[in-house]
């Protein structure tokens, strides 16, 4: 069944060799049978079909089972990539086997909100989670040449790869460490490369951009962010809510980013009094109420008509400042994108007689590149696959440990996080926007000003991470922004 499954999706393989088994994941006799044992790499997903709590218990009941073979636990020589449902598991899991490489999709609800007030943050974590662009590598630092550097100066060193952090003689990663964080002789950096080829040690007598002659012959500087986002009392709209998606994880998002009184209506087709069980136990999981939002309205229809025009024009549309769109995967994904795609022409359709001047950029959570086909064809541009996006992070970690460091760093509630930023908030007083550009010297801008580490720009109406030739000028408006990691 699964064969076929993967045959019917048209699935390119490559030089993969697939070997499909049936058993039990807890039953240590299955196990050898498909070589855990022998195995380099063991990934556990979440089970979809079960609840975020039975999901992440069967996993434990699997972790348990594989720490209990032998002296040292299967696999022998390898380790266990984990997808865990629920966050406050995450350290759980960790002490419980500690041959596990643990990835908690819980935090996708932060990404999403951030998408809806940063245009384009999706497509950015589209390019560096996955295996198209560029991908996460380290080099010890006295290969590289770069002992006794700051971080402050470690980019001007690197003229086609992005420094994001080290990994200490610990083995404690540091994501955007300190400016003045000096690189120790037993440190690995992390380092942002389209391929291997690209890491190579620092052959050079200077750098290829002298920052601190750059920044002696300016004023001195301090981010401070013009227009801030989180902080702000919004009206939001969640379509599609239920217990297994996202709708929980973007509720407690928009409760750390939005100012006291702002308001949520949820669009569903689940009973009141049932919703408000799912967000009593969602607060009561995470051991903390919501005190910056409320969930004012529950508009509840039936499962079948949550694509019908007059139930939609139902909702007041106009009065939302962020409306996210959720795919309601039961039934297929086929059939939820089917829905999602029906549900964002009707509203768009709406908005368009009632408020013409209205942008209609909704948070839309999609299934397939079909549905995002046919979404930008429309004009859509906030998509994210969720599961795609967790799936790929899951495979990064098991071909590389590394990708875990950085991804757990940036997938936490309280590590660091992607951000697009506007160039203006990190120039000096009375110091002009630019209107020529080199992506070192946004490098510099940015470290004059904050603990921050720049990884792309806008360009060509989307985003490009990781230029690689630094030097090279471009024309720069008020309009262009930028790709930084800041601290949480």
């Amino acid at each position: 069944e699964v064969e076929d499954e993967i045959a019917s999706l048209n699935t390119d393989l490559g030089d993969l060799k697939l070997v499909v088994r049936s058993g039990k994941a807890c039953d240590k006799t299955d196990l050898w049978k498909v070589g855990a044992d022998s195995a380099t790499r063991i990934v556990i997903p979440e089970n979809p079909s079960v609840s975020w709590d039975e999901s992440d218990a069967a996993t434990m009941g699997i972790l348990l089972t594989l720490k209990s073979q032998g002296k040292a636990g299967w696999p022998n020589n390898g380790y266990v990539a984990v997808q865990c449902c629920l966050g406050r598991n995450v350290n759980y899991m960790q002490e419980l086997y500690d041959k596990t490489f643990i990835l908690s999709g819980e935090r996708l609800g932060r990404i999403m909100v951030q998408s809806v007030q940063d245009q384009g943050l999706c497509s950015v974590f589209n390019q560096i989670i996955g295996f198209s662009g560029d991908e996460f590598y380290i080099a010890p630092a006295e290969e590289l040449g770069v002992v006794g550097k700051s971080f402050e100066e470690l980019p001007f060193w690197f003229p086609i790869t992005v420094p994001l952090g080290v990994i200490n003689g610990d083995g404690n990663y540091q994501v955007n460490p300190e400016k003045s964080y000096r690189v120790q002789a037993e440190d690995a950096v992390i380092l942002l490369a389209d391929d291997d080829d690209a890491v190579q040690p620092v052959d050079a007598v200077e750098p290829f951009f002298d920052y601190h002659i750059w920044s002696s012959q300016r004023s001195a500087a301090s981010f401070q962010e013009a227009n801030p986002n989180d902080g702000e009392t919004v009206k939001a709209l969640i379509c599609n809510f239920n217990d297994r998606n996202f709708g929980c994880a973007i509720l407690f998002a928009l409760d750390e980013m939005a100012g006291p009184g702002s308001e949520v209506e949820i669009f569903c087709s689940l009973d009141e009094q049932e919703l408000q069980e799912i967000l009593l136990n969602a607060q009561r999981r995470q051991e903390r109420n919501f005190e910056n939002i409320k969930v004012t309205k529950v508009h509840v229809t039936p499962a079948k008509a949550t694509t019908s025009m007059y139930r939609l024009k139902e909702l007041p549309l106009d009065s939302f400042d962020q409306i996210f769109i959720l795919a309601d995967a039961s039934q297929g994904v086929d059939r939820a994108d089917e829905q999602t795609v029906a549900m964002v022409l009707q509203m768009q359709s709406i908005l368009k007689d009632r408020d013409p001047e209205k942008d209609f950029q909704p948070m839309v959570e999609i299934c397939t590149n079909t549905a995002q086909e046919q979404l930008s064809e429309i004009g859509i541009q906030n998509m994210i696959n969720t599961t795609l996006l967790v799936s790929k992070a899951l495979a990064m970690v098991a071909i590389s440990s590394t990708n875990h460091g950085v991804l757990s760093d940036l997938l936490s509630t309280d590590g660091n996080n992607l951000d697009i930023m506007d160039l203006q908030d990190y120039l000096a007083v009375g110091e002009e926007l630019p209107k020529v550009l080199t992506f070192a010297e946004a490098t510099a801008i940015v470290a004059r000003a904050a603990q921050q580490v720049l990884i792309g720009w806008s360009l060509d109406g989307d985003f490009e991470v990781n230029p690689k030739n630094k030097l090279s000028l471009r024309p720069w408006s008020a309009e262009d922004r930028l790709v930084v990691i800041k601290d949480v």
